[in-house]
């Protein structure tokens, strides 16, 4: 795919500019990082130059044989990036829009979060990562809304080991696809799954359903990197608006909301 793309002169998911200015902000970094030899670093970046070959023309065909450790090319370092960048700032954002709207639909929980709020912060306008982690309430809110609005549709994991399931064999090494979506809105593990209610996600609701029920960052050893920065920064986001604003819905306002099923990730 990458080979007939160059050819072809096509993006297929980022336009040019787009490509570009990531190449260039890449190969700022990578400088940085090769003169002083990335001392005291140990972030994710560090960790894909530590992997990256220095000589990408080394290999033979771009390709690399499933289940051997290889270093990582130049182009799997900016890849990522990319990747670290679209799943840091995109997702986050698209999730507190779709928590605000709920907010604003609903003002009796709104004033709740507010509250609580309040009391955690004691009026003050500082709200740091202990303050957050004492926002129960607001935290429901954030794990219910990724139940509605789960960012990633399915998930993809490959068997490790064959599996029998009643009539149905899964071999060892098969690709299995997790229906995140349809999971989310089961209504045998959710009592009217397409409402939005906080409650689903107090602690004692949380203890008697199965941790599978729910699969917004995945599961197990390759689930996001990036899930304990996320919800942090949501909370953190949440807090400072609702601090200083009250958030309403307007003359414009579609209920419910309308989702474009065709985007790679869901949106209004």
């Amino acid at each position: 795919m990458k080979r007939i793309c160059e050819f072809l002169d096509y993006q297929l998911f980022f336009p040019r500019e787009a490509t570009d200015f990531f190449n260039g902000v890449m190969d700022q970094l990578l400088a940085m990082r090769e003169t002083d030899g990335g001392k005291g670093r140990v972030d994710m970046l560090q960790i894909m130059i530590d992997a990256h070959k220095e000589k990408d023309e080394d290999s033979t065909d771009g390709a690399k044989a499933h289940g051997k450790k290889q270093p990582l090319t130049r182009d799997d370092v900016v890849a990522n990036g990319i990747g670290f960048f679209n799943a840091g700032y995109d997702t986050v954002s698209i999730t507190l829009s779709f928590l605000l709207y709920h907010l604003a639909l609903d003002q009796e929980i709104q004033d709740k979060v507010r509250q609580e709020i309040h009391d955690v912060t004691d009026g003050e306008s500082l709200v740091d990562y202990e303050a957050v982690q004492k926002m129960s309430y607001l935290e429901m809110c954030v794990m219910e809304t990724l139940r509605l609005y789960s960012l990633v549709p399915f998930l993809v994991r490959v068997a490790a080991e064959d599996v029998q399931l009643k009539d149905l064999t899964i071999p060892k090494g098969m690709g299995v696809s997790v229906p995140v979506v349809a999971i989310h809105y089961d209504p045998a593990r959710w009592t009217d799954p397409r409402k939005f209610i906080p409650e689903r996600f107090t602690k004692a609701e949380r203890e008697k359903r199965n941790p599978y029920d729910w699969l917004p960052f995945g599961a197990g050893p390759r689930n996001c990197v990036g899930m304990r920065l996320a919800l942090m920064e949501l909370k953190v986001g949440v807090a400072k608006i609702l601090m200083k604003y009250r958030v309403t819905t307007g003359p414009d306002t579609v209920v419910p909301v309308k989702l474009n099923y065709m985007a790679a990730v869901p949106h209004t």
